[in-house]
């Protein structure tokens, strides 16, 4: 069994993830409190895979969270866009030579997902590999294949 290391911005996020922890009997995890931006050298090329579960403006979620089409503006998602290359200039680093970066948002916004993993292959050292084997037929998409 391997060691997970999950990090979250804020007190409340840790909690809630140690709580799911302790709820599904997982004990190979550490936790911290971390600013994904802060690089954390001690951590450089240690990870198998790295799963950017990255914020994001939520627009995926409307069903459940019908505020947010009205309160996201276009330059809120610009601003996300953009903290999400910074967090992901930074993470990817922890990822071991032939490792996986695994980037996930749950919004629909392009700047936030077609046109991120387009920024990730322009400017980070990974390759697209297509997902369509990974995924049940029911979450599958189009781009599934892309990566």
């Amino acid at each position: 069994m391997g060691l997970i290391r999950a990090c979250d911005l804020t007190k409340d996020k840790v909690s809630l993830i140690r709580q799911n922890l302790i709820r599904t009997g997982f004990h190979n995890v550490k936790l911290k409190k971390h600013d994904a931006m802060e690089f954390l050298s001690e951590w450089e090329e240690t990870a198998d895979v790295v799963v950017a579960d990255l914020p994001c403006s939520g627009l995926g979620v409307m069903g459940h969270k019908a505020d947010i089409k009205y309160k996201t503006k276009p330059q809120d998602i610009k601003a996300l866009a953009e903290q999400q290359r910074k967090i992901l200039q930074t993470v990817h680093r922890y990822v071991k030579p032939g490792g996986t970066l695994l980037y996930s948002t749950c919004t629909i916004a392009p700047e936030e997902n077609e046109q991120q993993a387009e920024w990730i292959l322009q400017n980070l050292p990974f390759e697209a590999v297509s997902l369509e084997d990974a995924v049940p037929d029911a979450v599958k998409c189009e781009t599934a294949g892309d990566g």
